[in-house]
């Protein structure tokens, strides 16, 4: 399977040389009983991730730029098969 690229969640690397956590979405909503749609949510997360999600957290005094991680987008899931 094959990876595509979209924009990567928020304080992720920018190699994956770089990280020592890789985060793969997987957009699949074959088994929805009623309402399909969570196919969508991988990218929906990332793009909301920019607008709405705080960076920095006071609790943990940490910045997501302090963990090593890379986000390689969404696996390419054939449908079906």
């Amino acid at each position: 399977m094959s990876l595509t690229q979209i924009p990567r969640f928020i304080g992720s690397k920018n190699s994956l040389e770089e990280a020592n956590i890789v985060l793969v979405g997987f957009p699949y909503d074959c088994t929805a009983s009623f309402r399909a749609g969570s196919r969508f949510a991988p990218r929906h997360i990332r793009n909301y991730s920019f607008e709405a999600i705080e960076e920095f957290s006071f609790h943990l005094e940490k910045s997501l730029e302090d963990i090593s991680f890379f986000d390689a987008g969404d696996m390419e899931i054939m449908v079906g098969l």
